[in-house]
This record gives C-alpha cells, structure tokens and sequence, in this order.
C-alpha cells in the first residue's frame, strides 16, 4: 500500500464507535491524501500502480513534441524521436536535426561520421546482394521482440492480409518481382571481413547487379557531405561462419506504376550462415527481425493514392492521417467515378479508399513494438528470411 493510502476504509458511522487510542503527533505522522498520477516513482492515485498514464494523457511531455518523445522512468527523461539529432545540445531547441537532410547532420552529430565524398569510401571490401526476402505471414516460430512471452511478426501479418483484401498477387511474390526487375536492391558491406567482429554497412544499388557487379547509389546510400554510410549495424560478429548482427536499418525502396516507395526497416538483427563467395559473402538461413514504423507505411500509403496512379480518385485532402498518439485515421469520402475503366492500378487505387476504415483499424489495432519509449506501440514487428549472393561493388 502506498503512503497515504488507506484499505478498508469503514463506513462512517462503524468509523466513529471506534475507540482511538490516545497517541502523540509523532506516532500518527502526517496523512497524505491520495493525488493526480505525476512521474516520481510513487503511486500518487493510491491504485497499486506506479506511474502510469491516465486515459491518452502522458505523464511526460517533451519539450519539442514533433523531435522528441519524453518516457516516464522515475523521473520524466527526454529523448530524440527515431530518425532526430540534437546537434547543438540544447534541449530548449528539442532535437533539431533531421538525419540525412543535407547541412544538417554534420560529422559533430553522427558518431564515427567521417567527411568528405561518398565515392572516397572504400568499396573494395567483400559484399553482398540481397537476393530473396521471404516475409513470414504469421507470427509461428517467430521470436519475442517486446517481451510478453509470445512470438512477434505484426507487419508480417498485416500485410500479409492487406495485400489479401486489395486482391493483389502476394507480398513474397511481389518482393520477388520487386528484386528481380532490380526496384529493390539492397547490399551488404563487411569492413573487417575475416575478423570476429565486423562492420557491417548497407547500401542500396543502382539496378541489380550484372555480371556479379553492381553500382552503387550514392545519394540514398550515404550521409551528404560524408562518405559514411546512412544505415549501420551497431554490432556484427562472424564466428566459424555464424553471423549475429543487431541494431541495423535497412532501405526498402519499390516501384509501383512509376511511382518510387521507400520505407525503412529499422531495429534489424541478422542471425544466420555467412560464407566467402567469390569476391563478397554470401548468406543463407539467415532470418531477419525488424521493425515497420507507422509513420513510413502510412505515408507510403498516402503518396501512393495521392500520385498520379491514383489520380482517378480526385483526392483533395488527406486520405490517411497518422496523429501524434500513432493512431491512423481515413479522411474517407473519395469520389470513386473516375476509377472505372478496369486498369489494374485504378482497381486497386479505389480498393484501397473503399477500404480505407478497415486499413485504419489494421494500423491502429497491429502494432507491438514501442521504439521511442513513451508507453505506447508505435512500429510493427517483422520477421522474415534472407539470402544473399557475394558480389563486387563500384561507383
């Protein structure tokens, strides 16, 4: 029971036949009454919970709401929001940049970012390809990301079933077509191959590779102004042909109709078999875990049906608006008349709108995982196979 608070509490007429005992001030103490939740590591509401949030209100409010999120542990802690940098570290200023707009995430704000050109990094280092990314499409045999003792692969699943409902081929073969044409491709770099522990970078190519070579993107692959890769993994190591590779990002850009998508698969370990091949490494068994934020798969639904595939729809507001407390909602209402000449995208632009609530309920009733830290579910778990084939990278 928390100080203050009283249990079975008597009615006040029993309360008042009671003898009270004669006793001194110091032996009462002072009776403090039961108060509104705050942060401080006390249960203030006498509820036998300690700091928790009442309805949609957050104990925490950081100071730069949009750059920040604030988490309750103790005491109220301010952080940057996934994807800021505090350049100048001034939290009055919240976290002002954003990472990877150019003149803003200078070498003084990214840790080990080394200035100069993209083309002065080292490219001659084994590589590999990503030739296959199978998605899981329910969470059986899935590991437990946030802890609650059940397998995690929300953003498997929900995909899984929105692609089902706008009656479109299958996520897999849709990724499969996206690395064969070459719209999707990804490699992996391993500075300090053959040593236990490796860096491990990701880029993104331009096309797919011929001949076992590729050419790098320079822009979606580096930091401006650095020839520091954009997405790390913060920890690789490779024992007797085993890697395990934790806190990475990896780049998923897909083409649609003309239209370039890109998410960010973020929180990404790599467990799995990585051998020499040729001049890179290749991987198999190798699954991978991750996370789909809200934000990038509700804006990758919104410049969808906002592009001009979707133009049919005569959108002129939003048709999916994401809040700040991560809740998606369907401005609804799209004059649907001008998607009826059968084309494949017009069908499946006015699926989407005409299924707008139900994608709504899907993003606000799959997510799982809580990456900024303020209480509340803000990404989908992912989880999924990987392969790879070696290969020789160039500019």
């Amino acid at each position: 029971m928390a100080p203050g608070c009283a249990a079975d509490r008597l009615p006040v007429e029993e309360a008042a036949d009671i003898e009270t005992p004669d006793v001194g001030a110091e032996e009462v103490g002072e009776d403090v009454a039961c108060r509104p939740e705050v942060c401080n590591g006390e249960d203030d509401d006498c509820d036998m919970v300690v700091d928790e949030a009442e309805d949609a209100a957050p104990l925490c409010v950081p100071p730069s709401p949009v750059t920040m999120v604030s988490a309750c542990e103790g005491t109220c802690v301010d952080r940057c929001a996934l994807g800021y940098l505090d350049a100048d570290g001034e939290v009055s200023t919240g976290c002002e940049c954003l990472e990877g707009r150019p003149g803003c995430d200078g070498c003084d704000a990214i840790p080990a970012c080394v200035a100069g050109e993209a083309t002065q990094y080292d490219l001659d280092v084994p590589a590999s390809y990503i030739s296959a990314l199978v998605l899981a499409l329910t969470a059986d045999d899935a590991p437990d990301l946030n802890g609650d003792g059940v397998g995690d692969n929300a953003a498997g699943e929900a995909l899984g079933s929105l692609f089902g409902l706008v009656e479109r081929a299958s996520v897999n073969t849709f990724l499969a077509q996206s690395i064969a044409s070459g719209e999707f491709s990804v490699a992996l770099l391993w500075p300090g191959w053959g040593t236990l522990s490796t860096d491990l970078h990701v880029v993104l190519l331009d096309g797919e590779p011929e001949g076992g070579e590729a050419v790098v993107e320079q822009e979606g692959s580096f930091i401006p102004g650095s020839r520091t890769p954009r997405h790390r993994f913060a920890r690789s190591v490779v024992d007797r042909g085993v890697v395990e590779a934790s806190v990475g990002r990896l780049p998923m850009r897909f083409t649609v109709e003309g239209l370039t998508l890109q998410m960010t698969l973020e929180r990404v370990t790599l467990s799995g078999l990585a051998l020499a091949d040729g001049p890179g490494v290749r991987l198999s068994r190798t699954e991978l875990t991750g996370a789909l934020l809200n934000r990038d798969l509700a804006q990758t639904l919104e410049d969808f049906v906002q592009s001009p595939a979707c133009s049919c729809l005569s959108l002129d507001s939003p048709l999916f608006t994401l809040d700040d407390g991560n809740v998606l909602t369907c401005g609804g209402g799209p004059d649907l008349t001008g998607c009826d000449d059968g084309t494949d995208v017009q069908s499946l632009c006015q699926t989407i709108a005409e299924l707008c609530d139900v994608i709504a309920l899907v993003f606000q009733t799959q997510p799982d995982l809580d990456l900024d830290g303020d209480g509340r579910p803000d990404a989908m778990s992912l989880y999924a196979d990987v392969e790879a084939v070696g290969v020789k990278l160039g500019w």
